[in-house]
């Protein structure tokens, strides 16, 4: 790497980061392999004193870490300066996976606020806190895309992901393994609802990117049901100022705080075209967001707080519910969006995925996660079942 200096596009994985390989990454031998691994970034970042012609890796635009820590799931972002990847002068698009993020993570490059050239950044099953995302936020020049996906499977003692989110045992058949989810992390509590503990600074460090993103993907891990009443100050802005936002996705168990940002009219992005959530049914097929809000029934609310929409697209974890029984459930509110949308030419998508992938997060090379099948298009065509189209807006 350190000789490459043509290379557009790399990606790095681990061969013990998923499978519960991890375990066998032995302290001796892990701390120098990250170091070298980590040595031709910090050197393209200009961190060694090499002048910029000598320096490797100047036409890297894409960059993703699938990696490990030292016998842990997860590694440190700022750890031996790994931080120098935010830093690199043409990076363009970065996808990091089950990283620890902490709040001093990035103070070896605050030096470089609104100066890197990122425009995407993935951030998968990663452990963030809140001053880490505000720094990390403020580096990119103009970042269009962020995809902000906490710790949903960290594991602790006793506990099993699939059963405490969903209501059910993981498949015996994934290729995660026995006892091969992520190994948990002092920060995962925190990285799971960092928009309930603090909405306030958690929309203010995304505002430093509201002149520019235009796609936000926010998973959470939080399971505490909200409050009944506002958590934001009356004047707060939200999403307000985010004037190129045309796309949000929610995903995980809901996090009302960020609902109620979508829900008001004076603080909701004002340009947004398409809303997708993901979420969760249970075995009679209701569903619901947390607070006893069937999910069909709040995003229908949802989409008259946003003038502009124009696609909604439900895709549905369903673990046993057959597609009648749901298709029943649901029927007199589908029918009821169904006019409404329709009035407003909008157009209600509904996926289902049936059962689990055989891979979980981050999805590895030869990895395909599982996209479902659409089941209902609010636009005459009713409920369906085919296989989801990458055409669909």
């Amino acid at each position: 790497m350190e000789e490459a200096k043509n290379i557009r596009k790399l990606t790095v994985e681990s061969p013990l980061c998923n499978l519960d390989r991890w375990r066998d990454a032995h302290h001796e031998q892990w701390p120098e392999t990250m170091r070298r691994l980590f040595a031709p970034l910090r050197a393209a970042a200009g961190w060694t004193g090499l002048a910029v012609a000598d320096r490797p890796l100047q036409n890297l635009r894409k960059l993703t870490l699938h990696l490990n820590g030292s016998k842990d799931r997860y590694w440190d972002i700022g750890a031996g300066s790994t931080a120098a990847i935010f830093a690199h002068p043409t990076l363009e698009e970065l996808t990091i996976s089950c990283a620890n993020l902490s709040d001093t993570a990035f103070s070896s490059v605050d030096n470089k606020a609104h100066q890197t050239t990122l425009k995407r950044l993935t951030l998968i099953e990663c452990n963030v806190t809140i001053s880490s995302l505000r720094d990390m936020l403020a580096l990119p020049k103009a970042l269009q895309s962020l995809y902000l996906g906490g710790s949903a499977l960290s594991l602790a003692p006793g506990r099993n992901p699939y059963r405490d989110l969903y209501g059910s045992e993981e498949p015996a058949d994934t290729c995660a393994g026995e006892n091969s989810y992520h190994h948990p992390s002092a920060f995962s509590v925190e990285s799971g609802a960092l928009c309930k503990n603090d909405p306030p600074s958690f929309f203010a460090a995304l505002a430093q990117q509201a002149k520019s993103l235009e796609q936000l993907d926010y998973e959470t891990a939080n399971v505490t049901k909200g409050s009944a009443t506002p958590s934001l100050p009356e004047q707060h802005a939200g999403l307000r100022d985010f004037v190129r936002l045309h796309t949000v996705t929610l995903a995980g168990m809901y996090c009302s705080e960020f609902e109620e940002v979508l829900l008001c009219s004076r603080m909701a992005p004002p340009m947004l075209t398409a809303l997708h959530v993901v979420t969760i049914i249970d075995a009679g097929g209701a569903g619901g967001d947390g607070n006893g809000h069937p999910p069909l029934a709040w995003t229908r609310s949802m989409a008259s707080a946003l003038p502009n929409l124009a696609h909604v697209h439900v895709t549905i974890l369903a673990l046993s519910s057959p597609l009648g029984r749901w298709a029943n459930f649901h029927r007199p509110t589908l029918q009821a969006a169904e006019a409404e949308f329709g009035a407003r030419k909008l157009t209600l998508w509904v996926y289902k995925r049936n059962n689990w992938s055989n891979c979980f997060p981050p999805y590895l090379h030869g990895e395909e996660p599982n996209e479902g099948r659409l089941v209902y298009v609010s636009d005459g065509r009713g409920f369906v079942e085919q296989p989801r189209a990458t055409s669909e807006p």
